[in-house]
């Protein structure tokens, strides 16, 4: 036999001796890849091999290409050359296809088939064949069975020709059978006669019976003919009596009738007293309704004078009120009026008012200068506040592409968890679960389904978690509290017993490693399960005390496991790129331990899409810093907003001041201008006035005068 590409062998030459042949190595070397190669190089199904189940699971890691070619032994002639050639597309091709060759020439796998079946190879038949797996099975066979095959590997090709022992042990079993099917009818008709016998007697008895009914029939109708007369004897005799009784009773009312009439008469008596006495009452009764109505009616009215006093009183209330109001404007108004006389008294027209003006306009520069610095801190806050929100937004929508990756895994978990109505109730109970969190009804930490909440990095590292993890944990939701289940569970029993759920104590400790990192790299160990992924606290508590994944190791296909084991039997398995070794003691004889191996598939759920939980957890706490300093800067700008508003009022103000000292000053330059003008023009007037009086006095009294 020889084999290239297949499974663990590059390429190999097996050339068995002509007695019997043993493999002998450690496990994981391809002692089973060479009973691999024998059944599938004659077209036997993969299912008899207990392992994969598709064809292309066999062609060597990083291959599309494996051949098998065997040869068989010809008494008759040349020996038969079987070659078969296993071939897929490309790596990721899980049907490919088979080409087959007998002594170099193009075949079909049916050819290959009748030339097994010629040559009397037998792949079912466990006397010829026994694999592992099938042990328990073959230990199970009934005697029967084991002889039916031991015969038909005995006679290997001849099995189904005439006269052989196949044959023979088939037409044996056939007249068995015959004979069991007579003796079957003879024991049927035994028993049908032992029936027939109990019928015999039984009917007997009846007969017996029924010539004792037909005795009592008689005699019944000779009384039925006597028991008219007997009646007739004893009807009269009751008559008789009856009619003496009648007379009594007659008798007997008639003096109740004498003794009953004034009762009567009173009775009749109290009946129209108690007529006129309801009469009476229903005039009463009406009377009353008649007076709880005009009750009722001035209860209303009270209710309404109440209400409306009450109105009068809040409207004199409200009039009192404004007089006070209006009392104390009027006082404002004269202490105002006082306050101006005061300060029109106080003000100089001169400069004076000029400084106080000049007062004034320092003091509305300076608020300018301050409504200025406002309005930039407001607008470097505005700026700061849009900074955050963009980085906000950002933020979200990282995290929005995150919920969404994180949803597309759960999809991928309600798909592959089993039949469609499992992955209904785990989407369900999954939704139940978000919409408690968003409204704060949950008392702990839930977490689920497991596969969708571990971050791993590296391809391989995600083929080791879902060969590892059992079927039952994969989809599993984790509680921190048991108050959350107990929740779930009463309000929707129908889907919390439908998925798996687990209530996990978060002060259970971990498991610590069985030896350390440098004492395993001797061994070529790269590192333990639990160091390849993240994940939520309670999800690495489950599985370091449920899946033991502190005790699991994993390294290079060169490693070799069974050093490993020996040095450490705490490590009882161990993972490589192409397969999965478990250590355990034997169910058979002394209990020794032994090894099985497995080949690792390709993750279905755990992709390269993974977010990293804690670039997640950073994205949150710096969304929260974001939310809580937008927070404060909005504080702080409303407050600018509103210092800023009061300086201008106070802008405000001082101009409205400046404007009112401006007004006031020019108004009493105005009036003093005024006299002086009016002055002016007296004294004109009398200098005119004296000119002419003047002129007609004599010169002496002039310039004494003057």
């Amino acid at each position: 036999m020889k084999l290239v590409n297949f499974k663990a062998y590059e390429s190999v030459e097996l050339f068995p001796g002509p007695r019997l042949n043993v493999v002998v190595g450690p496990n994981g070397t391809g002692k089973s890849s060479l009973v691999d190669a024998f059944f599938l190089s004659l077209n036997a199904s993969t299912k008899l091999l207990g392992g994969a189940d598709k064809e292309t699971s066999f062609i060597s890691h990083g291959q599309t290409r494996a051949e098998l070619e065997i040869e068989l032994y010809n008494p008759d002639g040349p020996n038969w050359v079987v070659h078969r050639a296993i071939v897929r597309k490309d790596l990721g091709d899980e049907v490919g296809k088979s080409l087959w060759q007998i002594n170099g020439r193009k075949c079909s796998k049916h050819d290959v088939s009748a030339l097994v079946t010629r040559l009397g190879i037998q792949f079912d038949n466990l006397t010829q064949f026994l694999p592992q797996f099938r042990v328990r099975e073959f230990s199970k066979l009934e005697p029967r069975s084991l002889l039916e095959c031991t015969i038909r590997a005995m006679d290997g090709s001849e099995a189904g020709k005439p006269g052989s022992m196949v044959q023979v042990l088939g037409e044996l079993s056939k007249h068995r059978v015959e004979q069991r099917e007579l003796e079957n009818k003879v024991g049927a008709l035994e028993s049908a006669l032992e029936a027939t016998r109990t019928k015999e007697q039984r009917l007997k008895g009846e007969a017996d019976r029924f010539r004792e009914r037909e005795a009592l029939r008689d005699r019944v109708a000779m009384l039925s003919k006597v028991l008219p007369w007997l009646e007739l004897a004893d009807a009269k005799v009751r008559s008789k009596n009856a009619k003496a009784e009648a007379a009594v009773a007659r008798e007997r009312v008639v003096k109740l009738k004498a003794e009953a009439r004034p009762m009567i008469e009173e009775l009749d008596e109290a009946k129209s007293k108690l007529s006129a006495m309801g009469q009476e009452f229903a005039k009463a009764r009406q009377s009353m309704e008649d007076m709880v109505t005009k009750r009722e009616k001035m209860k209303d009215l009270v209710e309404d004078a109440k209400s409306d006093v009450q109105t009068l009183y809040d409207q004199i209330k409200n009039h009192e009120r404004d007089i006070a109001k209006r009392r104390a404007q009027r006082e404002n108004l004269q202490s105002e009026i006082a306050n101006q006389k005061s300060m029109a008294k106080k003000l100089d027209p001169g400069a004076g008012v000029q400084e106080r003006v000049d007062e004034l306009n320092a003091e509305l520069q300076t608020a300018k200068e301050q409504v200025q610095a406002f309005s930039s801190v407001a607008s470097e806050l505005k700026r700061e506040v849009a900074t955050g929100d963009h980085r906000q937004s950002q933020i979200e929508a990282k995290l929005k592409a995150y919920e969404a990756v994180m949803s597309e895994r759960r999809q991928r978990c309600f798909e592959r968890v089993g039949s469609r109505k499992a992955g209904q109730s785990l989407r369900r109970v999954c939704q139940i679960l978000d919409q408690a969190r968003a409204e704060g009804r949950l008392r702990g930490v839930v977490e689920g389904p497991l596969l969708a909440t571990l971050d791993v990095p590296i391809e391989v590292h995600r083929n080791y978690l879902e060969k590892v993890i059992s079927k039952n944990n994969k989809y599993i939701i984790l509680f921190s509290d048991p108050a959350d289940l107990e929740m779930l569970e009463s309000k929707f029993p129908e889907l919390a017993f439908a998925v798996n759920t687990v209530v996990v104590d978060m002060g259970d400790p971990f498991r610590s490693h069985p030896a350390s990192l440098e004492e395993l790299a001797r061994f070529g160990v790269e590192n333990y399960l639990d160091a390849t992924y993240d994940a939520p606290d309670i999800v690495k508590l489950f599985l370091n005390r449920s899946e033991a994944h502190s005790s699991i190791v994993f390294g290079p296909e060169t490693m070799d496991k069974d050093e490993v084991f020996r040095a450490f039997p705490a490590l009882n398995r161990i993972l490589s790129p192409k397969s999965f070794a478990m250590y355990r003691k034997s169910n058979y004889g002394a209990r020794q331990l032994v090894a099985s191996s497995s080949s690792i598939n390709r993750a279905n759920v755990l992709k390269k899409d993974t977010p990293p939980a804690d670039e997640i957890a950073r994205l949150q706490a710096s969304l929260d810093a974001i939310k809580a300093d937008l927070a404060a800067r909005r504080a702080e700008l409303r407050k600018a907003i509103q210092a800023h508003e009061t300086k201008v009022n106070e802008l405000t103000t001082l101009k409205a001041k400046i404007g009112e000292l401006k007004k006031s000053s020019r108004s009493t330059r105005e009036q003093r201008r005024r006299p002086s003008a009016r002055r002016a023009n007296s004294r004109t007037s009398a200098r005119a006035t004296g000119t002419s009086s003047r002129s007609c006095e004599p010169s002496s009294q002039r310039k004494s005068r003057d």
